[in-house]
């Protein structure tokens, strides 16, 4: 026991008992620490320390100590190290706490800058929050590409002021490329000329480019493995069981290119008609240290050995007889089973997930033989944004969808036993039978193992993940004896229980806080953590006296029809599944039929890994190597398309969020003084992305009724224009209103967007509130009647409006309040034959057209809370503006910033501006009004102050 007292000039204070051992040091190890204060700041004191031994009443001598309190510096760092990990991409940064603190240390900064310039290029903030003895920080993805020293500084500091360490670090190599497309000229039958095109990023003549050959058709010369170096080895990723040498070896010096040729000699001796692997290898040297970067080209030589030609002929010949047989064998049991079972071809569902485009799938056998080079497209990262580019605009996506097998090239007997026809949700969809899950079950059960599921290799995984079809009533049972024997910690849904009113899924899980039993299996739901776009549950499985938690991650904003129209609204979750590590168990993934979304989000899953990895992805060769082990992989183009956008945007696009903390105001007026125009520069560039989607979603083509415009140059986007029922039915015209419709945050269809009404357009508004069964419509400027095309298209307090034959509405309230007024509207619609519906108009006040933003951002900020709070019922939220395009976008962006720092705390300017100009590329163009939301963000952060209830995610 311990005992602390302590005075201030002679004036006894405190005393204080401390238990032995209950309160070891954090900094100093092997002492004894206790927190004394508050202490005044320049004031001396006096600490009496007593011990006494354990069962012994008197205390030993004490210990003095005498202190003034002082703001002064704390003394700087200890023990400052770095280290690279093992691809140079990241670097890991630790120090030790100082030993004479001097002062509390409530923060670590920590800059990165280039000695020569001295510009920052990276700037990390540490919080003290409890003391430690060793501190780290990470910097991953760093682009610190050129050659040259880098200088690290940590700064801690308190009121007083600042002491540092300074450490200085070599960067990493740059990492070698290739400045265009590998070509070869000339393939014969013993050769392989290869042009290599110019090198770039190279540092050190120690430099060199290998090629490594590997012959595909045969086993490894432990003479010729041998004689390459490991590292080499190792980063060519070489397979130790096929054959391989190193064929060519250059020194890379100046501006290296040339056409190079494999074959003519004896060491490098090719096969006529062998199927080669050609490694080219970049090695840059750079103080020591190694940099790889690696491209892979297949191909085969010309030419047909005998043996080949015999084997193939006599296999051809054999083939023949069987097929022969098995259609004389087909033939007879379909006649026996048309007389003795009728009903045996009915289907077993009468919808097929996502397949509609494909109504009649090719068998495998039907595609023509091509060689496995045909399904490769290595990319590397640096190239990946022009190669989408370009394959969206020559449609060479199509043809490389076109050539990978489509439809079952592999035998599934015991899904099509009768037995386990049933277990099947689709009845052309089974389990391939050399990849299937196979459930464990005793003779003594006479049940079947059949499940359909399939093991899906990983990049340089094996059975990395399980692909299956969303879970049937007769069929949860077997799905969780899977999950359980295979130790499945994660599970992946990408479906809806019910999509377009009908079931996709069985749910197979409990309620919240329930618990269920399936099978052998107790199943306890505990937590829910709700985000944007999907919710992760936590689930305890027990089977006997073992428990074990599985994580499901549920992602709900794929669409009914097609897939989702924001590849960006995929990233966050492909964030959460990349972070589960590979290897120790499968990640059961599945959706309805467990092909489609299934194969697209494994396919992004497998490039993310691949691309983290290797610098590179390939889409079309791990498609193909997908259905090699399940039927139909990535079902659709559309769906091929959307993952190359996935991929665009997780590793390519930049990161302009801000993370809603403490730290928001300073990291917002770094952007607001030099980051606003690249921002807006990076909208403008990515906007081909956003229109390559376009094909996938329904378009207006009507004509556009030219004097129902307000202005000429501002006309609805035929990709997102509503149209109106026609009145009367043969009035074409009828149909047109320039109006919009703007996707919220993870909300579709979330607005209508359209111009203040002309005399001539005033029933067109009110016929769309009445079709879209809008309850809240905001007019966010002033009505300038002066202005002749301007007039009142709503009724003002106890005044009646008919603005067409069949509607009237009547304004029965007005609020006035501090930033809008509140109209309360009564709408009927004499056809309808129904009660009067109630509809709120929220009108800011003193916003002018001819202003790009509102006088302060509360008051937008207020007309979006009135507009929430109105609008809860609300599927459709009308929005118009003088022209339907300023204010209106500024206000829609507005809606989806404050909704996902609602949801994920997160302020993304961008992600809200880009998400609005989907429906209307004229929205929020002007730096102004781009400054202007992110003070608005900024705002609404700090006048609720949300961030101190950010710590930890809601709830529900």
């Amino acid at each position: 026991m311990y005992v602390v007292e302590y005075w201030k000039d002679s004036t006894y204070i405190y005393r204080r008992e401390i238990p032995a051992g209950t309160s070891q040091c954090k900094i100093w190890k092997n002492h004894t620490c206790s927190k004394i204060g508050p202490l005044n700041n320049d004031e001396n004191y006096t600490f009496k320390v007593y011990a006494k031994n354990r069962y012994v009443s008197n205390y030993g001598s004490c210990t003095n100590v005498t202190a003034t309190t002082a703001n002064t510096a704390p003394a700087p760092p200890e023990n400052v190290v770095y280290s690279w990990n093992e691809n140079s991409t990241s670097l890991a940064l630790k120090w030790n706490h100082p030993y004479i603190e001097k002062a509390p240390i409530s923060n670590f900064f920590v800059y990165i800058w280039d000695p020569y310039t001295l510009i920052y290029t990276y700037k990390v903030i540490m919080e003290q929050l409890e003391y430690n003895c060793e501190f780290q920080v990470d910097f991953s993805k760093l682009n610190i590409t050129f050659s040259q020293d880098v200088a690290i500084c940590l700064y801690s500091y308190y009121d007083a002021g600042e002491k540092d360490t300074r450490v200085n670090i070599s960067t990493p190599p740059q990492t070698p490329r290739f400045l265009s497309y590998i070509i070869m000229p000339n393939v014969t039958s013993t050769t392989i000329d290869i042009q290599i095109p110019e090198i770039t990023d190279i540092d050190d003549e120690n430099s060199k480019l290998y090629v490594i050959i590997t012959d595909m058709q045969n086993p490894a010369d432990p003479s010729t493995i041998s004689n390459i170096d490991g590292l080499i080895l190792e980063k060519a990723d070489i397979d130790p069981m096929l054959n391989s040498w190193i064929a060519l070896e250059y020194p890379l010096k100046g501006n290296f290119s040339k056409e190079i040729s494999i074959g003519n000699t004896d060491k490098n001796y090719l096969v006529p008609g062998n199927m080669y692997r050609v490694n080219l290898l970049l090695q840059n040297v750079y103080k020591n240290i190694s940099r790889f970067s690696k491209i892979t080209l297949e191909v085969t030589t010309l030419g047909t050995s005998y043996g080949i030609l015999f084997w193939s002929l006599s296999i051809i010949g054999v083939i023949i007889i069987i097929i022969g047989i098995m259609i004389f064998i087909f033939c007879c049991c379909k006649q026996r089973k048309s007389r003795e079972n009728p009903n045996e071809m009915l289907p077993m569902e009468h919808t097929y997930e996502e397949l509609d485009l494909l109504p009649e799938i090719p068998d495998g056998s039907k595609v023509p033989g091509v060689q496995l080079s045909k399904y490769s497209n290595r990319i590397s990262l640096q190239d990946l944004q022009g190669y989408v580019k370009t394959c969206l605009e020559k449609k060479a996506f199509e043809r490389q969808y076109e050539i990978i097998p489509m439809g079952q090239t592999h035998g599934w007997k015991c899904g099509m036993e009768p037995e386990n026809k049933s277990k099947n949700r689709y009845k052309n969809i089974a389990a391939y039978d050399h990849t299937r899950v196979k459930l464990k079950v005793s003779s003594k059960d006479n049940v079947s193992d059949y499940i359909n599921a399939n093991y899906i290799d990983g990049y340089g995984v094996n059975k990395a993940y399980i692909a299956t079809q969303g879970p049937k009533a007769n069929t949860i049972n077997d799905f969780w004896q899977m999950i359980w024997q295979e130790n499945v910690e994660y599970i992946i849904m990408i479906a809806n229980i019910t999509e377009g009113g009908k079931k996709k899924v069985e749910q197979y899980w409990p309620n919240i806080t329930e618990t269920n039993i399936y099978g052998n299996y107790t199943v306890t739901f505990t937590e829910i953590l709700v985000f944007a776009e999907y919710a992760s549950k936590t689930l305890k499985i027990s089977y006997k006296d073992e428990e074990r938690m599985v994580y499901h991650l549920h992602f709900t904003c794929w669409p009914d029809h097609g897939v989702p129209f924001y590849a960006q609204s995929l990233a966050p979750f492909l964030k959460r599944t990349i972070a589960i590590p590979y290897g120790k168990a499968p990640i059961v993934v599945h959706c309805s039929a467990g092909i489609g979304r299934t194969g697209t989000l494994i396919l992004c899953d497998i490039c993310l890994r691949m691309a983290a990895k290797t610098g590179e992805v390939d889409v079309s060769y791990n498609l193909y190597k997908l259905r090699e082990q399940r039927i139909n992989m990535v079902d659709n183009i559309n769906q091929y398309r959307l993952v190359h956008l996935v991929l665009l945007h997780c590793l390519i696009v930049p990161d302009c969020t801000i993370q809603c903390t403490e730290h928001m105001e300073e990291e917002v007026n770094i952007t607001l003084s030099d980051k606003i125009h690249n921002q807006m520069k990076y909208i403008e560039d990515s906007f081909w992305q956003d229109e390559a989607m376009r094909s996938v979603s329904t378009q207006i083509d009507e004509p556009v009724v030219k004097e129902k415009n307000r202005f000429e140059n501002i006309l609805p986007d035929k990709f997102a224009r509503i149209a109106l029922a026609p009145y009367p039915v043969s009035d074409a015209s009828s149909k047109y209103i320039n109006a919009v419709k703007v996707d919220g945050f993870c909300v579709p269809f979330r607005f209508i967007v359209t111009q203040y009404p002309l005399v001539n357009t005033v029933g067109d508004f009110w016929r769309a509130v009445d079709q879209y069964e809008t309850s809240v419509i905001v007019c966010l400027n002033d009505l300038d009647l002066s202005d002749e095309s301007c007039c009142n298209f709503y009724p003002k307090l106890a005044e009646l409006m008919q603005p067409t034959s069949y509607l009237k509405v009547e304004c029965t309230n007005v609020v006035k309040e501090t930033y809008y007024n509140i109209s309360t509207i009564n709408i009927q619609n004499f056809e309808k034959a129904e009660q009067q519906r109630i509809i709120k108009i929220v009108h800011l006040n003193k916003w002018k057209y001819s202003e790009q933003y509102p006088a302060t951002p509360t008051a937008l900020l207020m007309t979006y809370e009135e507009m929430n709070y109105l609008g809860k019922a609300s599927n459709t939220i009308l929005v118009a503006c003088l022209d339907g395009t300023r204010a209106s976008g500024l206000f829609t962006a507005l809606c989806c910033l404050i909704d996902k720092i609602k949801m994920e705390q997160v302020c993304d300017v961008c992600l809200a501006v880009r998400t609005v100009r989907h429906s209307r590329g004229e929205f929020v163009r002007r730096s102004e009004q781009f400054a202007f939301l992110y003070k608005c963000a900024l705002e609404y952060v700090q006048q609720f102050e949300m961030y101190s209830n950010f710590s930890s995610q809601k709830k529900s």
